[in-house]
């Protein structure tokens, strides 16, 4: 696999992964607004943060790709580190029955298309 064609395959992932992870996410918070506390709503818009941040490493202009590939890495990382907190704290909703259950396979599904594409990303140079 040519190393440029492996960089865009890689974007693409991401891109791709990451609007998915911000549609429904951004949707199910949409859909349970007015049953959520405080608390339960930042964590929805925090959350939001991991799939945003592989749509806009895949679409800056101008910057190497290790630096692209991290950015979307680092998304992965936040929707990590957002679902052990969850699940340390069993916050109802999130992981039990409530208005925010998400599927921990649907989540990880594009949470994985994020981080293989930052992966990809990061690996596989640009050709000018």
């Amino acid at each position: 696999m040519d190393s440029n064609s492996a960089s865009v395959w890689g974007r693409t992932l991401a891109a791709t992964g990451g609007t998915l992870g911000l549609l429904v996410s951004g949707l199910v918070l949409a859909l349970t607004s007015g049953y959520l506390s405080l608390t339960e709503e930042l964590y929805g818009v925090f959350f939001m943060t991991g799939p945003l941040l592989g749509v806009v490493g895949s679409f800056l202009p101008r910057i190497s790709n290790k630096v692209r590939g991290g950015i979307m890495f680092g998304g992965v990382l936040i929707v990590l580190a957002f679902w052990g907190r969850v699940v340390s704290s069993n916050i109802p909703g999130f992981i039990g029955p409530g208005p925010l259950e998400l599927s921990l396979v649907f989540v990880f599904s594009w949470t994985i298309m994020i981080g293989i594409g930052g992966v990809l990303t990061f690996r596989f140079r640009q050709n000018p």
